[in-house]
């Protein structure tokens, strides 16, 4: 079995805001690291998770469904701005 990660999800709200503000200082290469930094921590808690007995998985259920809504939240905002970005392309 993996060795446990922090399940501590609360700093991802603040990285969630500092990849927003990068896409939005138009600094693409910090934003790409941080969405890689973010979503591998994310998979790996996902991958921690599987492997859980019931009782485990029950007591984490919390935690696990806010991962799931951050991985989420990342999808749709790497969405949002890629299709923003494809837009002003297309404008020039």
């Amino acid at each position: 079995m993996p060795q446990s990660p922090q399940l501590n999800t609360e700093p991802f709200g603040e990285i969630l805001r500092r990849r927003e503000a990068c896409y939005r200082a138009d600094d693409r290469a910090l934003a790409a690291k941080v969405l890689a930094s973010v979503k591998r921590d994310l998979q790996e808690q996902q991958k921690y998770y599987v492997f859980l007995d019931d009782e485990k998985k029950a007591n984490l259920q919390y935690e696990n469904t806010t991962v799931e809504n951050l991985m989420n939240a990342l999808n749709e905002m790497e969405q949002k701005f890629n299709a923003k970005n494809k837009d002003q392309i297309q404008e020039q």
